[in-house]
């Protein structure tokens, strides 16, 4: 083993750091029942990092990763395909997104964040190999990619598809590799006739497909501003403000991974938006629709430092490795280079960083161009030699220890907390298991509000004072751990209400309405006499 691919350089220990702070995060989240998730993930992440660099030793190893990779991408791009047809055997049961090809993922957004990934890396292996096989199988996904891009109706994928489709054509301009632009031509070629082929006969068969028919496409594009700008980017707006605003309120370490959500409806009512007339459809949004706002809420400035250390980096090897690297490596740098950066391209709009399908997609990225560089050039060694074969197995059981708890923590929470309690469940089974997810999570709320809930719907049934105030102590209890879930104000008003303090009930049901936007508050629950009561 060449003991330089095992050394740590400053980008792949910066990398390390960002991912080790965003499981870190965990720790001081106020939301830590959502933090605990992208903990895993990081984790996880890390976990691959010290594997690859332990076991990949050759470039080829890499192609052959990629090469798999590219077999995945194509099969979920033709299964998109199939969707148009409405074939029930494709049917996704997570997605709700009209006529909108979505593969296998839960939304259009998050399929086309996928395939942008793919869609430069499917080129390279196109272009580059030697292998006729390969270069087809390639060669196959980059045109099923491409049509079922077009069928996602993601104007976000789509737009960040053409601007780096340009680019890699220049690429190929640039280094005179005329075959390669013809090459690369024929694909797009293709694939817009296959596109333009499937989408009549869709409709022909009675199956009108939104936004399917590629005049329907390009004024999905020419209305991006006028339609989309008016709703959806609004609200993006929106929520980078909040994320700012919340990036403000805790700008050194953030309020911890995935817990903009939580925060956000507060945030919401407290400041003034920055564009008049903007508005939220419904619901709490679930991110901050972009990476980088996101990484700066939840992960203060340490975690955006480290986030935009680590990029600084990554583009200066690259930049680095193109200017004196064969042209064969080359290839894969710029590539691999434009994948990373059509990955932050499209998480301008959105945020898809913890699931798996990226996080660690994006660990490969940056691992490829870490190693190709740590193969060409000699560079101060952080470590001894002597201590390499010690240092990296030794992080790697510590990771491992850390993810085995995380994940067991997680799995014991969420599985006690997935389970359906009817009315009249028996009070002491009840408590056990609420209790056990209160072990298993000791800062998170969401046992005591469940626990609330069942106890407030078994007294409904036998009006048992006693289940009351035992409700009464689970909300008061769960909102010290969660002060920013307006549900607790309405439940509380809910039992002020039931046992006859009407002002305090009422007070507590107005704050709670405030919230009615983004959570759906409601006043029901409450007997028509005690509404009538409260109306007084």
């Amino acid at each position: 083993m060449d003991s330089k691919l095992t050394e740590f350089t400053p980008l792949s220990i910066l990398f390390l750091l960002f991912l080790s702070w965003s499981a870190f995060g965990y720790l001081y989240s106020k939301d830590p029942a959502k933090s605990l998730y992208l903990t895993i993930q990081s984790l996880g992440a890390i976990l691959m990092y010290l594997g690859l660099m332990l076991h990949i030793q050759q470039e080829s190893q890499i192609r052959t990763i990629l090469k798999i990779l590219l077999c995945f991408s194509g099969m979920l791009a033709l299964v998109a395909i199939l969707q148009q047809f409405h074939l029930p055997v494709f049917k996704n049961p997570m997605a709700n997104t009209g006529n909108n090809s979505t593969s296998l993922f839960v939304h259009k957004n998050v399929f086309s964040g996928y395939l942008v990934l793919f869609i430069p890396l499917s080129c390279l292996v196109y272009l580059s190999s030697f292998s006729k096989i390969w270069k087809y199988t390639a060669g196959i996904s980059l045109v099923l990619s491409l049509t079922a891009l077009g069928f996602s109706g993601s104007r976000g994928g789509q737009l960040v598809t053409i601007f780096s489709l340009p680019v890699m054509m220049g690429y190929l301009i640039f280094n005179k590799d005329l075959k390669g632009v013809m090459l690369l031509a024929q694909g797009i070629v293709v694939s817009i006739i296959l596109y333009l082929v499937i989408a009549p006969i869709s409709k022909n068969l009675g199956l009108q497909i939104s936004g399917s028919s590629f005049v329907d496409s390009r004024a999905s594009l020419v209305n991006l501003v006028q339609g989309g700008f008016g709703g959806q980017w609004f609200n993006r707006i929106l929520f980078w403000q909040g994320a700012w605003e919340i990036f403000k309120d805790h700008w050194l370490i953030g309020s911890g991974p995935l817990s903009f959500a939580l925060l956000f409806p507060k945030y919401l009512l407290n400041f003034t938006p920055i564009i008049k007339n903007q508005f939220l459809t419904s619901g709490a949004p679930p991110h901050a629709h972009n990476f980088f706002m996101q990484t700066a809420s939840d992960s203060g400035l340490i975690g955006i430092g480290l986030l935009l250390a680590f990029l600084t980096l990554f583009y200066m090897q690259s930049y680095k490795l193109l200017r004196v690297s064969s042209l064969e490596t080359r290839s894969t740098v710029f590539f691999f280079a434009i994948a990373v950066t059509c990955f932050l391209a499209h998480h301008m709009a959105e945020y898809n960083w913890p699931g798996p399908m990226f996080i660690y997609h994006f660990t490969f990225f940056i691992f490829t161009i870490d190693f190709i560089y740590r193969k060409q050039f000699d560079f101060k060694k952080i470590n001894r030699p002597k201590t390499i074969a010690f240092i990296l197995p030794t992080l790697g059981i510590i990771v491992v220890f850390f993810t085995l708890v995380s994940c067991t923590q997680y799995y014991k929470f969420h599985s006690i907390l997935s389970e359906r309690f009817p009315p009249g469940t028996n009070l002491q089974k009840l408590t056990s298991l609420i209790e056990r997810a209160k072990q298993s999570c000791p800062r998170c709320d969401k046992p005591y509000i469940k626990m609330a809930m069942n106890l407030l719907a078994t007294y409904r049934t036998n009006s048992e004072k006693k289940l009351l105030l035992l409700a009464k102590d689970e909300l008061l209890e769960g909102r010290k751990l969660n002060p920013y879930n307006p549900h607790y104000m309405g439940y509380l008003g809910q039992v002020f209400a039931i046992e006859g303090d009407y002002g305090r009930g009422l007070r507590l049901l107005k704050e709670a309405l405030r919230f009615n936007q983004t959570h759906h508050i409601s006043k029901l629950g409450l007997s028509s006499v005690e509404l009538r009561r409260l109306d007084r």
